[in-house]
């Protein structure tokens, strides 16, 4: 997905450290892929948590990841 032209694209991981699955909102750049922020599903309490890795992120890609988040997890 293209925002502010940049180009993002999300990424499907399990996470054992919360016993559940993630969604990476990854940024293509230059020199390959870096990941800037993910939404932890956990299945033990059905939470979902996110967190940031690098600077400054556009809103619409953290709404975004978080749509994609509800959309695939669903809100338990």
């Amino acid at each position: 997905m293209l925002i502010l032209g940049r180009q993002f694209e999300f990424v499907v991981a399990s996470d054992a450290s919360c016993d559940g699955i993630r969604l990476e909102l990854v940024e293509l750049v230059d020199d390959g892929r870096q990941t800037l922020a993910d939404i932890s599903y956990s299945d033990r309490d059905g939470t979902m948590t996110l967190q940031t890795f690098e600077g400054e992120v556009p809103v619409e890609a953290i709404e975004a990841t978080i749509k994609e988040a509800r959309h695939r997890f669903g809100e338990r």
